[in-house]
């Protein structure tokens, strides 16, 4: 798991600038550590 990745994708969708591709990483990384919220 990428905590660095985790943070900036975050930061995206918190920013609003957050893209499908990039959506799909973020919900994929969340389904695979629920710890992480």
């Amino acid at each position: 798991m990428n905590e660095e990745r985790f943070e900036e994708l975050v930061g995206l969708l918190l920013d609003e600038e957050i893209a499908g591709e990039e959506l799909n990483e973020l919900s994929d990384m969340v389904a695979e550590d629920p710890a992480l919220l």
